[in-house]
């Protein structure tokens, strides 16, 4: 679902009171956000799809310094 980053919609406050995108709601009712946790979620729970981060953990981390630094722009 497309969320207007600049006016967030209200029932998406109230599921996510932080506001950040993306996020994703389990079954259980529990809010996941934050791409990196989104991500290490998404692959370690469907580990035969299309992998969204590095095996390799120095490119991991290196992947993340980069959204780390991406984020403060």
């Amino acid at each position: 679902m497309y969320i207007n980053l600049a006016s967030k919609p209200d029932w998406y406050l109230q599921k996510n009171p932080c506001g950040k995108v993306p996020a994703i709601e389990l079954p259980s009712g529990d809010i996941l956000y934050d791409s990196g946790i989104v991500s290490d979620f998404l692959d370690e729970n469907y580990p035969t799809g299309n992998a969204l981060c590095s095996k390799c953990a120095l490119q991991k981390a290196k992947d993340r310094l980069l959204v780390e630094n991406f984020g403060k722009v």
